[in-house]
């Protein structure tokens, strides 16, 4: 039996809607007991143990206001989440409520604003995997000029470093005398250089770990290609508002994050607007259009894992927010425990593609 009644829902935005209702004055006093009680343990009077105060003593001190908002508190606290599922409202975000009518043996009237996740109607998606999936694939070739490129960088990087450890030694000897920088000499390729920049036993075992690598960046490639397609599929077939409310918290997502990447590169981010000739609130105004996609994407995203019952495994979620609390010490245990559940959930519904539109591929 439902607890309120009087029910309306009227809509606001495309992801807004107001929610008014009303409990009734039975039901309502219901909550005065255990209301009472909890500001007894809370509230200090002498002469009285805290959570032995009498009722009307307690009104006495705090005054009948207090107690009713108490109840209020209390009673929706029940009823809010009961609305929410008999009309199927995804909320998200603290709602906005205003009490319409409160006093003591009436009925209690309130009004709530609240956002919501939107109907997402999800395309088929397998046939789209399906698609992805047959789309012709690009050789992936690794040719010697590649891997020579390669070798040729690090023996230059290494004849940088040698080098610059060579000019320090020799300053330190000069007690600070100034070194004119010259071109770093090549490494001669050798097995013996091989050994120094990673342990191989000769030139060739070098070569072969550089092809190695190129192949595996390139395969890896491919796949975030495939993925791209994939995405841009599914954000065509799939039509939806998205909670001005989520791409706010997207913006600021992503302003923490290029400010956490312009620290670690020994820039304060407030030196860095300025030269930019930009404020922080001119930047997350150019991301709009990215901060929308990128929610897009994950309301997509989760929809289908929640339908395909894919979801991480415990001992991953832990083991890696356990690596992000080591590598930044500072961070939210919470924040972070969500953030990995995100992403290996995506990860998740990622990989149900794939091996779906391999199997369609093989059938």
């Amino acid at each position: 039996m439902s607890t309120f009644s009087s029910l309306e829902v009227r809509k606001i935005s495309e992801t807004e809607v107001e929610i008014s209702a009303e409990v009734s004055a039975e039901h309502f006093t219901s909550y005065r007991p255990s209301a009472v009680k909890k500001l007894s343990q809370e509230v200090s009077i002498d002469g009285f143990r805290k959570g032995h105060i009498p009722e009307a003593v307690l009104v006495g001190k705090v005054g009948e206001s207090v107690v009713l908002h108490e109840m209020a508190e209390a009673a929706l606290s029940d009823v809010y989440p009961e609305i929410l599922r008999e009309k199927a409202l995804k909320a998200i975000g603290a709602p906005k409520i205003t009490l319409t009518k409160l006093a003591h043996g009436n009925p209690l009237g309130f009004k709530v604003e609240v956002t919501f996740l939107p109907e997402v109607a999800l395309p088929d998606y397998r046939e789209i995997a399906k698609k992805i999936a047959s789309l012709p694939r690009e050789p992936i070739l690794v040719s010697d000029e590649e891997t020579e490129t390669i070798l040729t960088d690090l023996r230059k990087n290494w004849g940088k470093t040698e080098a610059r450890g060579a000019r320090q030694e020799t300053r330190d000897k000069r007690q600070g005398d100034e070194e004119k920088e010259t071109e770093a000499p090549l490494p001669e390729l050798t097995d013996a250089f091989a050994g120094k920049i990673g342990g191989f036993k000769t030139v060739a075992e070098l070569r072969a770990k550089i092809a190695e690598n190129l192949k595996e960046e390139k395969v890896a490639r491919q796949k975030e290609k495939k993925r791209a397609a994939l995405i841009d599929e599914l954000l065509a077939k799939t039509p939806f508002p998205v909670p001005d409310m989520l791409v706010a918290a997207e913006k600021e997502r992503m302003m923490a994050e290029f400010k956490g990447n312009i620290t670690r590169m020994g820039v304060a981010p407030d030196e860095y607007f300025l030269k930019l000739k930009k404020t922080e609130d001119e930047m997350k105004k150019e991301w709009g259009d990215t901060a929308q996609k990128k929610v897009r994407i994950q309301i997509i995203l989760d929809e289908i894992g929640e339908k395909e019952k894919l979801v991480p495994e415990e001992k991953e979620v832990q083991a890696e927010a356990e690596r992000i609390m080591k590598a930044f010490p500072g961070a939210d245990r919470h924040r972070a425990r969500s953030y990995v559940e995100g992403i290996l959930g995506n990860e998740k519904v990622f990989e149900f593609f794939e091996e779906h539109g391999k199997s369609s591929t093989v059938e």
